[in-house]
């Protein structure tokens, strides 16, 4: 559901790139936009969804533009 809310959340926001979880458990994010929605997608990140557990978030911020078209799920 993590991804799915994620998804959702980042087209709303206009944002493009993507969501994915690792063999881990953990969900790596990769976003491109305007810093306000960047900021938007990493506050509710802290939170997830409602049942979600997050235990822990991992920054980094980069200038390096891939051009991603859309946002989506990597499988």
């Amino acid at each position: 559901c993590f991804r799915s809310l994620t998804l959702a959340l980042a087209k709303d926001l206009g944002l493009t790139g993507y969501v994915e979880n690792n063999s881990d458990g953990s969900v790596h994010i990769e976003a491109e936009g305007v810093d306000k929605d960047l900021e938007n997608l990493l506050d509710w990140s802290y939170r997830g969804p409602d049942l979600a557990e997050v235990k822990h978030v991992e920054v980094l911020w980069s200038d390096r533009y891939c051009g991603y078209s859309d946002f989506s799920i990597h499988e």
